[in-house]
C-alpha cells in the first residue's frame, strides 16, 4: 500500500478544476468490489456496470462483486461514501485506474458499509426527487 500522493502546483489546480466542472447529478451505479490480491474494497461509480466490472477484472486480478446500487446521483453518493470512510482509505499503485478508491474493511465493517450505501442511496434519491418538485 502506498501513501497518499502529493500534488503540487499545476497538478493540484488541474485536479480542482476538473472536479468543479463535472455534473454532479448524473444517474448511474455505485458499487463495491473486493480484490483478493490487494485485500481491499473499491467503492466506485459507473453508468454501465457490466462494462465497468469487465474493465476492472482486466486491471485487478481476483475481483469479487459485493454490492451495486442504482441511483439518480452517483457522483454525490460515491463522494459521500469516500468521505464517510476516509480513515479506512488505502492507496494502491498510482499507475492503476482508480487507485485512490480502495478501502480496508473487516468483515463486520463491510456489513455496515453495505447497509450505509443502501440507506444513503435512498436518501440521495429522495433529495433528488424533492428538488424536482
Amino acid at each position: 500500500m502506498k501513501n497518499k500522493p502529493i500534488l503540487k502546483g499545476d497538478a493540484r489546480q488541474k485536479l480542482r478544476s476538473n472536479q468543479t466542472q463535472r455534473n454532479d447529478y448524473v444517474p448511474g451505479f455505485v458499487y463495491i468490489v473486493y480484490s483478493r490480491k490487494y485485500k481491499c474494497y473499491k467503492i466506485g461509480l459507473t453508468r454501465y456496470m457490466t462494462e465497468r466490472y469487465n474493465q476492472l477484472s482486466e486491471i485487478y486480478e481476483s475481483l469479487d462483486f459485493i454490492i451495486c446500487v442504482e441511483t439518480n446521483n452517483m457522483r454525490q453518493l460515491e463522494l459521500a461514501m469516500h468521505r464517510r470512510y476516509a480513515k479506512q482509505r488505502r492507496y494502491l499503485d498510482p499507475s492503476l485506474n482508480g487507485f485512490t478508491e480502495w478501502f480496508k474493511f473487516n468483515l463486520i465493517k463491510i456489513i455496515e458499509v453495505k447497509l450505509v450505501l443502501k440507506i444513503m442511496c435512498k436518501w440521495f434519491d429522495f433529495l433528488d426527487f424533492w428538488d424536482r418538485l
